[in-house]
């Protein structure tokens, strides 16, 4: 028997009912955790768009084959005036920061001999950039030195410059994208040498000697060829676990360290940690192209054990550049499979605060001009949302960096603050980032110490 046709139209009468119900219900303010709000991620776009005038800017490159000077003029959009920004800038939730405060404390009164900070991100942050100049402001008012983790082989040494590091390329690297079977280490890497495999590593004059060198592996036993400036030794690696830590130098002044394989060729090896005896070490773990989902597949056993050889006071998450999609305003997917990853590191280190930095802002080219993807606020708002269901912290880089449009300001600054691809920072950003941001945690630290107010007073926006 056939439906009559009113019949047939009568569920599509319901689902357009229910599409304008749910509009109309976004453009009032009614707010209610059982009703969400379906249109914020596209309102927020439009409403930090405020008002804007079009220039012309000059990029000037260097062909690579003729090595010709090439200028090109594009129209870029820049705000007219600053934009009076929500307070959602500086640092929320500082309030979480408390077990990190006492950790600072600790160190402080000799009750603790170094604070430990893991800086999780993409290319962002790759080369040492923002975490040189976040670990050297925490450095010079608590103390230590050395750049922390390094990587056995790493995309971008030829450009960091904390730290000399060359290597043979006869070593074998299982990553994120190159899996294997191994497993992998919290720098998303494990490194696999033949028998003539060298790594070789320098120190810089901002960073002075290596003092105290550590050698992250795993499970075996070999040994390991080492010459620290013009002392040379074979060293014995002993690990059952799969993280291990060996010192190779205590006590030490060295300008220059090489490590041979041997007969390590069937221990994998993470990495080198460069720390002082005292004071913080921040660890720079980096990987390009990665979106942070990645730490939902690490095993278990890699948390817990460094965790428990090595735990961090402070973890760092950030971001975002490698999910943002200029034509998706709903991450809604991504917030469900990162607040895992958070879950995680949450329950492998307890003691440690967990920040959240959102994704930067990013531009695209619309219509000819360049302009903030509208995809950002919609991702930042996603993990915001993370952060307060985890009851962590929260830095939105995004408007601390000046919210709409704040790249194309930061790519036409003087002195320039961001590349020409709109998307990552110079060093000049990158410093900018890395001293907002500690002049926020330290200025929350400094009032936590004279008031017990729940009310934090952050340093105002310029």
């Amino acid at each position: 028997m056939n439906s009559s046709p009113s019949n047939m139209k009568q569920p599509l009468f319901i689902l357009l009912f229910i599409v304008v119900l749910m509009t109309v219900i976004s453009f009032i303010n009614f707010k209610s955790e059982f009703v969400p709000d379906f249109l914020s991620e596209i309102k927020i776009a439009r409403s930090q768009s405020g008002e804007v005038k079009i220039i012309s800017k000059t990029i000037v490159s260097i062909d690579s084959n003729t090595k010709d000077t090439i200028r090109k003029v594009i129209q870029v959009v820049v705000p007219v005036s600053q934009m009076a920004l929500p307070d959602t800038f500086s640092v929320k939730n500082i309030a979480l920061f408390g077990q990190f405060f006492q950790a600072l404390d600790s160190l402080k009164a000799g009750k603790k001999k170094k604070i430990r900070i893991a800086y999780f991100g993409d290319s962002m942050i790759e080369g040492d950039f923002i975490t040189d100049d976040l670990r050297r402001l925490f450095q010079n008012k608590y103390g230590g030195n050395g750049v922390g983790y390094v990587p056995v082989t790493s995309a971008v040494a030829h450009f960091r410059q904390t730290i000399s590091h060359t290597f043979s390329d006869d070593w074998t690297d299982y990553n994120f994208t190159k899996r294997g079977k191994k497993k992998l280490y919290l720098s998303g890497h494990t490194f696999l040498g033949a028998e003539e495999s060298n790594v070789r590593y320098k120190t810089v004059k901002k960073y002075g000697p290596f003092q105290e060198v550590y050698l992250l592996h795993g499970p075996g036993n070999c040994t390991l060829f080492m010459k620290a400036d013009t002392m040379q030794k074979e060293m014995n690696i002993e690990g059952m676990n799969f993280f291990n830590r060996t010192v190779l130098l205590k006590d030490a002044s060295v300008k220059e360290l090489t490590i041979q394989n041997n007969t390590c060729k069937e221990v994998d090896l993470y990495g080198l940690s460069f720390e002082t005896e005292r004071g913080v070490v921040l660890d720079n773990y980096s990987f390009r192209g990665i979106s942070g989902l990645e730490y939902n597949d690490l095993a278990s056993d890699v948390y817990a054990e460094t965790a428990s050889a090595m735990p961090y006071d402070l973890i760092i998450l950030h971001y975002g550049l490698n999910v943002i999609n200029d034509t998706i305003l709903n991450y809604h997917w991504y917030e469900s499979r990162f607040d895992n990853v958070v879950r995680r590191f949450k329950t492998y280190f307890p003691k440690a605060t967990i920040l959240i930095v959102s994704v930067s802002d990013k531009a695209y080219k619309s219509k000819g001009i360049f302009v903030t993807s509208p995809a950002v606020p919609a991702l930042v708002c996603a993990q915001e949302r993370i952060a307060e269901k985890e009851k962590v912290s929260f830095w939105n880089l995004y408007q601390a960096m000046g919210g709409y449009n704040s790249m194309v300001r930061w790519v036409t600054a003087k002195p320039l603050l961001a590349s020409s691809d709109y998307t990552h920072v110079n060093n000049g950003g990158a410093k900018k980032i890395a001293t907002m941001l500690y002049n926020y945690i330290d200025a929350a630290y400094n009032q936590s110490k004279i008031s017990d107010s729940a009310q934090v007073t952050l340093p105002q926006k310029k």
